[in-house]
């Protein structure tokens, strides 16, 4: 997953099109986290446009290998944070 937070907003719909037959993974939650903070950061995802947003969504639920809605929770709780942490179970 690396050098995909410097993606070319139209490289992402390349991108996202070249890639439609192959699943990704995440190389543990952590790895995951941090990768989703950097993109976020370099796409400056909050001063983006709605259809920019959701290519940006896009990706990182294509390379993490969670949902959108997965995604869109943790894009919220970054916003609402300033940080993604990986939370302990209570159990």
């Amino acid at each position: 997953m690396k050098n995909t937070e410097a993606l070319a907003p139209e490289r992402i719909d390349d991108f996202l099109q070249a890639t439609a037959e192959i699943d990704f993974a995440g190389q543990g939650r952590r790895g995951v986290y941090e990768w989703i903070t950097a993109t976020l950061v370099e796409q400056e995802y909050f001063t983006l446009r709605k259809k920019q947003r959701g290519r940006v969504r896009a990706l990182l639920s294509k390379l993490s290998g969670l949902s959108m809605p997965q995604i869109t929770r943790l894009i919220r709780r970054y916003h609402a944070d300033g940080a993604l942490a990986v939370q302990n179970s209570s159990r």
